[in-house]
């Protein structure tokens, strides 16, 4: 039996200790109303579809770059 150095699998609990299955229907609806405020899956999909075209050899560093990007880009005076 090998020892696991990778991350701990993430819990069904939500950082308020509350079990995923038990938040109510605002919480997630909040959720989505976040994400579609901010445009996150569009400029997340943008950043993936780039790590995928480039064929980039570290993908999560690719993207974290290219969302980078895309904040200074939305930002100039940042």
């Amino acid at each position: 039996m090998r020892a696991s150095s990778a991350a701990p699998m993430p819990t069904d609990k939500a950082p308020d200790g509350t079990h995923a299955r038990t938040r109510n229907t605002s919480t997630t609806m909040s959720v989505q109303e976040y994400i579609e405020k901010h445009d996150l899956t569009k400029k997340i999909e943008e950043a993936l579809n780039a790590a995928v075209k480039a064929k980039a050899e570290e993908p999560l560093a690719f993207v974290v770059r290219t969302t980078h990007t895309y904040f200074l880009r939305d930002h100039p005076s940042v």
